[in-house]
């Protein structure tokens, strides 16, 4: 953040496939990604802490197994919980990029990210869909 009020003239915000910059902004745009997935991240733990588990939103052919409910919500939970730290990664690390002017190390992030949320969610969903089952 202290880098930020350091930098001067616009820098690459966006990059193309092509790893080319294709949008410029002040350093402090840099900054927004960051503060968008903190107040992401706020959202989803007071969600998690308040808002019941039988109003979160799942598919509507999942149907919880009475006497499961503990463990399947407590698997929901820990799945939006470790998606978490991977969108912050991802936050952290973009600005990283944008400040060393790296499109390489933000598509090698970006990728990273994918794979790691795929892990997270098809695992997730495989542990809900196990303790369902009993």
């Amino acid at each position: 953040a202290v880098q930020a009020f350091t930098l001067t003239g616009p820098i690459p915000v966006h990059y193309n496939f092509a790893g080319e910059p294709d949008a410029m902004g002040s350093p402090m745009t840099a900054m927004l990604l960051p503060a968008i997935v903190l107040l992401v991240n706020g959202i989803v733990a007071v969600c998690l802490h308040r808002v019941p588990a039988e109003k979160w939103n799942r598919p509507r052919s999942f149907a919880v197994r009475p006497g499961h409910e503990i463990a399947v919500y407590r698997d929901f939970a820990l799945l939006m919980a470790l998606m978490e730290p991977g969108l912050g990664a991802f936050a952290l690390l973009g600005t990283v990029a944008n400040w060393v002017n790296q499109s390489v190390f933000m598509q090698a992030v970006t990728i990273g990210l994918l794979a790691y949320l795929a892990v997270v969610i098809a695992g997730g969903y495989a542990k809900v869909a196990r303790d369902n089952r009993g």
